[in-house]
């Protein structure tokens, strides 16, 4: 349970650390000459503050991501079995960053195609560890097999055939 709490600190203390000073940066120009500037002078720290609040949020979104499937996909074991995840919050950033913008450029087409990068990113970075030999787990499971599927099909005369 340690390792969650971890994470959603580490995600509060990049948000706290780096939202803060860009807020700051943001209000800094009114501050300067205690008048109230126009609006018309403001637009360009407005976009700067938008973009740089962005890649903050994203890149905390894709550092959360990372660390709770590496969390959980870390912590499955069954008897000496293991699963291990190793995605990297930067590479998932620029998936999720490359995704958007292609979707935004294609109007949505891009969706299916975001979806497969994504997974087999997630995919490639996940791997299992067999801590016994496979074979006498898939003889045990091929024993514990029954004919009621293939009876219920037959009972209801669904035919699945290619």
């Amino acid at each position: 349970m340690g390792g969650y709490y971890y994470i959603v600190l580490m995600f509060l203390l990049i948000m706290a650390t780096l939202l803060i000073p860009v807020a700051l940066m943001s209000i800094a120009p009114l501050m300067a000459d205690r008048a109230v500037a126009r609006i018309e002078d403001l637009s360009p720290v407005i976009l700067v503050t938008a973009v740089l609040m962005a890649a903050i949020y994203l890149y905390a979104l894709a550092y959360v991501q990372a660390a709770m499937v590496n969390l959980v996909w870390s912590n499955i074991r069954n008897g000496s079995s293991s699963f291990s995840a190793s995605l990297k919050a930067g590479k998932l950033a620029w998936i999720i960053f490359s995704n958007l913008l292609l979707l935004a450029i294609t109007l949505g087409l891009y969706y299916p195609w975001a979806k497969v990068r994504m997974l087999r990113y997630k995919l490639n970075q996940t791997a299992f560890t067999a801590g016994e030999n496979m074979d006498h787990v898939v003889a045990a499971e091929h024993k514990k097999q029954s004919a009621l599927g293939e009876g219920m099909g037959e009972m209801f005369d669904i035919d699945v055939g290619f």
